[in-house]
């Protein structure tokens, strides 16, 4: 018997996969898919209610590149501009959570954006704080005291490590600000990546979005809405990796130049994006 849905507390979820470790079920109801039971792992960037993160990619995060730093700022200026559209104004604070080793919080800073970050993984903080100082910070969300409210709260690539993903979004609607936006991604369980690795299972720990023991949640449009509509006004999209606004920094190679170029004309964008505006208090 598993555990109830962990976004709508459904009763109903179905397995959809056996791994060696743990079973992967989606719910029904509200599309969230979750592995039962969740397989631990300690890390530096892994806490009690999140698991960790590919060191791959914190390695990625920490290493830094002149390319990468370019797409950094590209990054930056083009969700600066869709950040000033949403709240109607050109100056406001931001708090990134998960955050990165300070590339793109110091070229919002550049665009006179109030940035803040926090990562639980000291590597990640200890870089960043070389770059921005005490703008980044090394806390886990879950327990850091909620002191203030932030125009914009941004978290990309962060729920599929979250283990209590309502407490989460509870939190996240603390920190927002009347009128205030919201704007993450996840890996899309129907991008062109996902799709094929669950018609040819080539590799034993992954199954579409799902990757053990890094990705043990997946989201679906309607995942999102159910957990973050409440409170915030939502738009959800797929997104190419070298997408110029909502894209990740990953280094852009010919192979991934190809693939983000099948996955446009199939409609399969690899991550799952959302951007939305606080709703009003009744």
């Amino acid at each position: 018997m598993t555990e109830s849905c962990r976004v709508c507390k459904s009763d109903h979820a179905v397995a959809k996969h056996a791994f060696a470790a743990t079973t992967l079920y989606r719910c029904p109801a509200c599309g969230l898919w979750f592995c039962d039971p969740v397989v631990r792992v300690e890390s530096p960037s892994s806490g009690p209610s999140s698991i960790l993160t590919d060191d791959g990619y914190s390695d990625m995060l920490l290493r830094g590149t002149p390319t990468q730093a370019k797409r950094y700022a590209t990054l930056a200026l083009r969700r600066y501009q869709s950040y000033c559209k949403i709240l109607g104004r050109s100056t406001f604070s931001m708090f990134e959570i998960g955050c990165g080793a300070g590339e793109l919080g110091a070229e919002f800073m550049k665009l006179g954006v109030d940035y803040h970050g926090m990562n639980i993984d000291t590597r990640i903080v200890e870089s960043g704080q070389r770059r921005i100082g005490n703008r980044i910070r090394q806390e886990d969300f879950f327990q850091m005291e909620i002191d203030r409210q932030y125009d914009v709260i941004c978290f990309h690539q962060v729920l599929e490590h979250i283990t209590e993903p309502r407490l989460f979004a509870e939190r996240v609607t603390e920190c927002s600000g009347q009128g205030g936006a919201v704007h993450g991604d996840v890996p899309s369980m129907t991008g062109l990546s996902a799709l094929l690795h669950r018609i040819v299972p080539l590799n034993q720990r992954r199954f579409g979005a799902i990757i053990l023991p890094h990705h043990q949640f997946a989201y679906e449009p309607k995942t999102i809405q159910h957990l973050l509509g409440r409170a915030f006004r939502l738009k959800t999209f797929d997104v190419k990796i070298d997408d110029p606004t909502w894209g990740q920094v990953n280094e852009l190679s010919c192979a991934i130049w190809a693939y983000s170029a099948i996955s446009g004309v199939l409609n399969a964008g690899t991550n799952l994006a959302f951007i939305g505006k606080r709703m009003e208090l009744q």
